[in-house]
């Protein structure tokens, strides 16, 4: 499992990243399986950058001197346990959040809270997005994406809803550029999480990521190398 997901949060310099390498263990297994003795590096035209093993959090490779560049394509390279993982992806950009707003009568019974992220999105220019967002007592994030198709060079927002939301939560917005063949991605990715699993579904199949074994192609990777430029905001429910 790799989770090679690069951010360059604006505002800072991009330099401090981080790749998390693992193995896949049993559903009721707590203990994670850490990878601590791959080589990691992520390369461009211009330099090459390594990525070393965090020993304070095995299976964590770190490094603070990636250097990144818009529309720049890196190449991710891992040697582990005699196999070679090799990707490449393109590092998007994103435009800013605009605005947050707030409506109290939302959902079915007009009892949620449902909050809004504003953006613009840039005339003339194929864009797709990824929001996360996340609150304290939900374990796992809410993850919306969306392509400018039928909504190019306008303003447009990101809504989310949490029926036990209220007064006082922080909410964590996350939005992040990402590419056409990351949304397509996680296009199959989220539409299998939100299968509602009933008796007579189609069983799930693997969706596969753009990280190649080129040692043993059919032992392939769980995971995605991704590169996007990133607008953070902390939203506190009024």
């Amino acid at each position: 499992v790799i989770d090679a997901s690069i951010k360059w949060k604006k505002g800072t310099d991009g330099r401090n990243q981080k790749i998390k390498i693992s193995k896949t263990r049993g559903f009721y297994e707590d203990n994670p399986i850490p990878v601590t003795d791959a080589q990691v590096t992520i390369s461009s035209a211009d330099n090459s950058v390594e990525f070393i093993n965090d020993e304070e959090n095995p299976g964590t490779y770190v490094t603070d001197a990636f250097e990144p560049q818009i529309n720049q394509e890196y190449q991710l390279n891992i040697e582990a346990e005699g196999q070679n993982f090799q990707a490449s992806e393109v590092l998007k950009s994103v435009v800013p959040i605009d605005s947050i707003t707030q409506r109290d009568n939302a959902g079915f019974g007009g009892d949620e809270i449902e909050i809004k992220t504003h953006y613009t999105d840039p005339a003339g220019v194929e864009n797709f997005y990824l929001f996360n967002y996340q609150v304290p007592f939900v374990q796992i994030p809410t993850l919306e994406i969306f392509d400018d198709e039928f909504n190019d060079g306008n303003p447009i927002f990101s809504t989310y809803q949490e029926e036990d939301l209220s007064s006082g939560d922080i909410v964590s917005i996350q939005m992040q550029g990402i590419s056409r063949q990351y949304y397509n991605y996680l296009f199959l990715l989220l539409n299998q999480i939100g299968d509602s699993g009933g008796p007579f579904q189609t069983r799930p199949a693997t969706v596969r990521g753009n990280i190649i074994n080129s040692t043993n192609e059919d032992n392939y990777p769980f995971g995605y190398f991704s590169l996007s430029e990133v607008d953070t905001l902390n939203y506190e429910v009024k």
